[in-house]
């Protein structure tokens, strides 16, 4: 799934670096860490230090927020 973002989402998506972008594409579609690490040949304790940097990027801070977050790029494409 490929999310179309809105200019501040936009702005906050940008600030991403490519593993985090790849990592939050897997997230939305709701992988857990431990497939994500799987797929990506990963520790899962890197998968999660990512998750958090994400999280900590897209000013949300559980996996609800998360998902709003996702769920409101959705509407808005």
């Amino acid at each position: 799934m490929k999310i179309i973002h809105s200019n501040q989402e936009d702005s906050l998506l940008s600030k991403l670096g490519q593993r985090e972008h790849q990592i939050f594409e897997m997230l939305s579609e709701g992988k857990k860490t431990s497939q994500i690490a799987e797929e990506l040949s990963l520790k899962p304790n890197t998968v999660s230090t990512i998750k958090k940097v994400i999280y900590r990027k897209l000013k949300v801070s559980t996996s609800l927020d998360f998902f709003k977050f996702v769920l409101e790029q959705k509407v808005k494409a």
